[in-house]
């Protein structure tokens, strides 16, 4: 394949870097974990995303249940989900960050008077949490001791796991709003899928976009996903956004065709553990950041790439 390889970059944190501490509530004492309970509340989207949340729960309490509400809407799973936990004596009330457990959670935190602390990415011991602030140039270490506690996981973070029991409750419709259908994506979803293949506006077409950028996802089994300024562009729909106003990706696999490398983009796929930038530009931000750099065409190099992976089965 025409081009130039170039070899692993030395991607870490980098002298704009920083650690923060936030500390809710000092002065209560902790209890063991081993012996508290926890509550995920279902994603009815993903069952990935929820998997991988009981997963980040297991760390953290020696009982995990699942409560799944089905597609109620957050004004009246919030109360429900309140309520439950609160009956239930649980230390710990999780959801995926996804745009379901971002708009039921801060409710049912607000409603049991409970600290809320949103896309956890890590647990560093009984309390003490981490995640990302300022568009990913700042990992918060934030300590938290009352009971419960109510947060939303990156699911991508950790392994998925299974639960001790599974709750199922219908609630009574009180609000004014009701869902009167779902429209859910082809592929694999783009939040927890350990491949992602990004395209940028460089493309030029959604004709484009959706053969190169969607065929090597096809290829690997993995999601499309854009830049911003492919999905304003008309490209891509929302859905498929990367990045600070779009979805947080940490796959295994990341390969931007086209990415220029914006930090509103490279903020949402910062946490990849392998990154592969496509792009004529060696110098562009997105391959100063990537493991590895194909300096080519993208419109030559990914036709190759797609009928080698179709090739090889």
């Amino acid at each position: 394949m025409p081009g130039t390889m170039h070899p692993p970059a030395r991607r870490g944190k980098g002298p704009d870097y920083k650690a923060s501490q936030r500390v809710a509530r000092p002065g209560l004492s902790w209890h063991s974990p081993g012996v508290e309970r926890a509550l995920v509340f279902a994603d009815s989207v993903s069952a990935d995303a929820t998997a991988r949340t009981v997963g980040a729960a297991r760390v953290l309490a020696g009982a995990v249940d699942v409560l799944d509400l089905g597609a109620t809407v957050a004004e009246d799973a919030a109360p429900t989900l309140a309520r439950l936990a609160q009956e239930g004596g649980y230390a710990y009330i999780l959801a995926p960050a996804t745009a379901r457990g971002r708009d039921v959670l801060p409710r049912a935190a607000a409603l049991l008077s409970a600290p809320y602390i949103p896309g956890v990415q890590g647990v560093e011991g009984a309390g003490t949490f981490t995640r990302s602030a300022h568009a990913g140039a700042v990992v918060e270490v934030v300590r938290c001791t009352p009971r419960p506690v109510v947060l939303t996981v990156r699911p991508h973070a950790f392994a998925p796991a299974q639960a001790d029991e599974t709750k199922t409750e219908h609630p009574d419709p009180s609000s004014l709003c009701e869902v009167v259908g779902q429209a859910q994506g082809e592929g694999p979803d783009l939040a927890t899928s350990r491949v992602v293949v990004a395209g940028g506006q460089a493309l030029g077409s959604a004709e484009t976009f959706a053969g190169l950028v969607g065929g090597l996802a096809d290829a690997l089994s993995g999601a499309a996903g854009a830049t911003r300024d492919a999905v304003e562009a008309g490209y891509a729909p929302n859905a498929c956004q990367v990045g600070q106003t779009g979805v947080s990706v940490a796959p295994d696999l990341y390969i931007g065709l086209g990415v220029s490398g914006a930090v509103q983009h490279t903020c949402g796929m910062r946490e990849a553990r392998c990154v592969v930038a496509v792009n004529t530009d060696a110098g562009a931000p997105m391959c100063q950041i990537a493991d590895y750099v194909l300096e080519a065409d993208l419109f030559d190099a990914a036709p190759r790439l797609i009928a080698a992976l179709r090739a090889s089965g």
